[in-house]
C-alpha cells in the first residue's frame, strides 16, 4: 500500500530534460525548495540539524510513484498537475536566518525524477500559468522495509 509524503511551501526553481547514460530514453528532473519539516524529518529518518549549521546534504531517496503539485493560491489551484515520478532524492537543508543572524527557518531543496514521456511539457505549462507561486508536493511511495517483506510472504507463499 502506498503511503503518502506531503511538503509545503512548494516552489519550482527549474526544470531540466536529460538522456539517459545509455541513450535508451530520457528523463526530467523538477528541481524544488519547499519548507523544511518534522515532519518529512522524520519520515525520512534524519537527525536534528544544529542551528549553527547553515545548509547540510541530507542522506536518503524515496522510490516514488507519482506526483500532485496543487498550487497554495485558490485562483490557481485549476493548473494542479499530476504525474508518474520515479524518484525523489538530492535532499539538502538551507538555514535562512534574519536581519539579525538567528535561524528564521529551514528550507528544504530536493530534486523529483520522472520518465513520463508527457512531463517536461506538463511541468513547462504549469509554470508558465503559476509562475513562483507557492503550492503543495504530495508524493506517493511504498516504504522499502515493507515492499521487501511483501515480496518475502508472498515468495513463502510460493506466488
Amino acid at each position: 500500500m502506498a503511503e503518502t509524503m506531503t511538503f509545503t511551501g512548494v516552489e519550482v526553481r527549474y526544470l531540466d530534460v536529460r538522456l539517459d547514460t545509455d541513450g535508451s530514453g530520457c528523463y526530467a528532473r523538477l528541481h524544488v525548495r519547499a519548507d523544511y519539516s518534522e515532519k518529512i524529518a522524520e519520515a525520512m529518518d534524519w537527525e536534528a540539524i544544529p542551528t549553527c549549521v547553515e545548509a547540510a546534504q541530507l542522506s536518503g531517496s524515496v522510490a516514488a510513484s507519482h506526483l500532485t503539485l496543487t498550487p497554495k493560491e485558490k485562483e490557481l489551484r485549476k493548473h494542479e498537475v499530476q504525474m508518474s515520478i520515479s524518484g525523489v532524492d538530492a535532499f539538502e537543508a538551507i538555514a535562512l536566518r534574519g536581519d539579525d543572524g538567528q535561524l528564521v527557518r529551514r528550507q528544504l531543496r530536493f530534486r523529483i525524477r520522472t520518465e513520463d514521456p508527457g512531463a517536461p511539457a506538463l511541468l513547462a505549462s504549469y509554470l508558465q500559468r503559476v509562475g513562483g507561486a507557492l503550492a503543495t508536493a504530495k508524493v506517493s511511495y511504498v516504504v522499502q522495509d515493507r515492499l521487501f517483506a511483501e515480496a518475502a510472504a508472498a515468495e513463502d507463499a510460493g506466488v
